[in-house]
């Protein structure tokens, strides 16, 4: 019987290919976050602070506050808060506690959901020295932390501990004069830094949120003086007017009122600015 010859065949089922009908979804690109408007407004406010204290005017504030509340969303004000974190933390790393002072005023009056109904906190003055040097001594921690490459902490720190020896004695007496004047460096960065100071207010005092006016406080010195006098800075400091009370406003301050930086008269009315006995002040002008 022959044998069966016919070859095997493997299966020659053709290759069915099956395209997906799955569409791929599109990347969606996330909208980045703008908070411009926002830096724009803080860094102008932190110009106008005070340079002695950091306290910015309410108009600063108020520019603040108005563009946080335009952001929106949460991600976006959150981002607008980090801003202020970091830059917080940039100026106590550079001990600057003059612009600390001004970012942590905005970031507790200005980067709020809205104006609060909650009555008029009663601030105390032992509470708000604390703070005060709670800010300079951790600025001063962070400082001794931040070592640049090369050099050695523990020396270091033992030249600048004697350094500030050698002038806290001169330094007492400037920071004790009316108008704190020293070439001494160290001494005027010192006091600069050095915005602590107890409040001479006999209790605790009521904010009532507005920020209080400097301009007003030198028309009022010169509204009680008689016709034709010269007030020194120190003199305009020491008296209480309305608005600050037996709380003095900083030399630095008024300095700035009779001399803007910008170079223009200054805006108060009512008075001439002069140097007598190379000492700054004004003449109250005639009526």
């Amino acid at each position: 019987m022959a044998k069966n010859t016919t070859p095997e065949v493997e299966g020659t089922e053709p290759e069915v290919t099956v395209e997906s009908t799955e569409t791929a979804t599109p990347a969606v690109e996330e909208t980045p976050i703008d908070i411009s408007a926002f830096v724009t407004a803080v860094n102008a406010a932190i110009e106008s602070a005070d340079e002695s204290t950091g306290t910015i005017p309410e108009s600063g504030v108020a520019s603040v506050r108005e563009a946080y509340q335009a952001l929106d969303g949460v991600k976006v004000k959150n981002a607008a808060k980090g801003h202020l974190a970091d830059a917080l933390k940039e100026s106590l790393v550079k001990l600057d506690v003059v612009k600390s002072r001004a970012v942590m005023q905005l970031t507790e009056e200005a980067a709020v959901a809205g104006k609060s109904s909650t009555p008029a906190k009663v601030v105390d003055p032992t509470e708000q020295f604390v703070n005060g040097l709670a800010v300079l001594t951790l600025a001063l921690y962070l400082a001794q932390g931040n070592v640049p490459e090369g050099v050695d902490k523990d020396s270091a720190v033992a030249a600048a501990t004697e350094k500030a020896n050698e002038a806290f004695a001169e330094a007492q007496t400037v920071a004790a004069s009316d108008d704190h004047k020293t070439e001494n460096a160290l001494i005027a960065a010192a006091l600069k830094v050095a915005t602590t100071k107890a409040r001479k207010a006999s209790g605790p005092r009521v904010t009532s949120g507005e920020r209080r006016d400097l301009g007003a406080h030198i028309s009022e010195a010169f509204a009680a003086a008689d016709e034709g006098a010269f007030l020194t800075v120190a003199q305009i400091r020491k008296f209480e007017s309305t608005g600050y009370g037996s709380d003095h406003p900083s030399a630095g301050a008024i300095t700035n009122r009779l001399q803007p930086k910008s170079g223009n008269a200054t805006t108060i009315p009512g008075i001439t600015v002069e140097t007598r006995d190379g000492k700054l002040g004004a003449v109250k002008a005639s009526a």
